[in-house]
C-alpha cells in the first residue's frame, strides 16, 4: 500500500492513465506505462510548482 501526505493509506487508480489525486490526503500521483503493467510515482510538490511555473 502507498503512502500518501502525513502518512495516508492511497490507493491510485491505475486503470487510468496520467495524474491521480487523493480525494482525502490531496497527494498526486502518476500513472505512467503500459495498461498491462502500469508504474505509479509520487508527485511532490516543489515538482508541481516548477511544472506550473516554467510548464
Amino acid at each position: 500500500m502507498r503512502r500518501g501526505r502525513n502518512g495516508h493509506p492511497c490507493e491510485p487508480d491505475t486503470s487510468r492513465i496520467g495524474l491521480w489525486r487523493c480525494e482525502e490526503c490531496g497527494q498526486q500521483w502518476e500513472i505512467h506505462g503500459v495498461a498491462d503493467n502500469p508504474r505509479v510515482r509520487k508527485v511532490s510538490r516543489i515538482g508541481w510548482f516548477f511544472a506550473k511555473l516554467f510548464g
